[in-house]
């Protein structure tokens, strides 16, 4: 056993080998006529017949034939191949840095979770190892959803739908870019590269005033609702100025802010019902009923109405 490529992840390490006709033929045949795997093309093939043709593609220098294993078992056949001397060919034009694809994994004795899209991830990585390839292609059978939805997850894109001998197939197309900004395969230097730039803002005088921020936006949004009762700091000031508060919270740390509280009131005779709006310093739509009490809230302003139409407070902006 060769190992030509391996890649730790989530499910175990996957690792490919040059497929072994004469070694693997029996193991091949379990396979590819298994029920799962229809959408092959292989389904009535004898032991001979899948032998005569991977046979046929290790002769071919323009198609290669891979074992993959997971912890050293066998678990997926893939191939590469030159879409220039394939049927694709006739389809579409063939750029320079085209690879093309072809992973069937092997039918499950039981469940495993995420294994295929692991194994589809690996073998892109592999297919893109040579600086040259800048495109994985794939032409899946128009009825396998499923794969579908995995070439989907490490950036495959239809482009159209082609006939081919024995099937009518979804072309389509990652290329290594899209591969890249996915959150798939083992980061290279030029992923990494990209990463950093992308965080260059990320220091920690930004990190500090965007956490500042938050705090603030929850306090005010937490004391509006009740949830918590930031205590003065201060005596204080008239109802239109900023003041200071503490918040103590549990692990020892306490909150020490300025922020402004607002008076607002309703007229005894305002309507507030359900569904209908009510008239005071700002209109409000009555949302639900708490407690005997009815609440109603505006855009930036809003109060907690009593029976008797009592003015009350409400917490409304908070600063770090």
């Amino acid at each position: 056993m060769t190992v030509v490529f391996e890649m730790p992840g989530p499910v175990g390490l996957l690792t490919l080998e040059p497929l072994d006709v004469g070694a693997h033929t029996d193991l091949l045949h379990g396979w590819v006529t298994h029920p799962r795997s229809v959408f092959w093309g292989m389904q009535d093939a004898d032991p001979a017949a899948v032998r005569a043709e991977y046979t046929r593609i290790q002769a071919d220098p323009h198609h290669h034939a891979w074992l993959g294993r997971l912890d050293g078992s066998p678990l997926f056949l893939t191939e590469t191949y030159d879409p220039a001397h394939s049927a694709l060919a006739a389809h579409y034009p063939v750029a320079e840095g085209d690879v093309g694809m072809h992973v069937l994994v092997a039918p499950p004795g039981r469940p495993r979770h995420g294994v295929t899209s692991a194994v589809i991830r690996a073998v892109v990585t592999f297919a893109l190892r040579d600086p040259a390839a800048r495109r994985v292609v794939v032409e899946p059978d128009v009825r396998n959803d499923a794969i579908a939805a995995r070439n989907a997850e490490v950036g495959f894109v239809v482009d159209r739908l082609v006939t081919l001998p024995d099937k009518v197939a979804r072309l389509s197309f990652c290329t290594r870019e899209a591969f890249l900004v996915g959150d798939i395969g083992a980061p290279t230097p030029a992923a990494e590269a990209e990463i950093d730039r992308c965080a260059d803002h990320l220091n920690p005088a930004v990190m500090a005033d965007a956490q500042r921020r938050l705090v603030a936006k929850a306090i005010a949004e937490f004391a509006h609702e009740r949830l918590i009762a930031p205590q003065p700091d201060a005596p204080q000031p008239d109802t239109d100025r900023d003041a200071g508060y503490l918040l103590p919270v549990p692990g020892g740390c306490t909150y020490r802010f300025r922020a402004r509280r607002y008076r607002l009131s309703i007229s005894a005779s305002s309507s507030c019902r359900r569904g209908r709006t009510c008239t005071g310093p700002r209109s409000c739509t009555d949302r639900r009923r708490r407690n005997g009490r009815r609440r109603c809230s505006s855009r930036r302003r809003t109060h907690r109405r009593t029976r008797n139409g009592a003015s009350i407070q409400c917490w409304c902006s908070c600063w770090p």
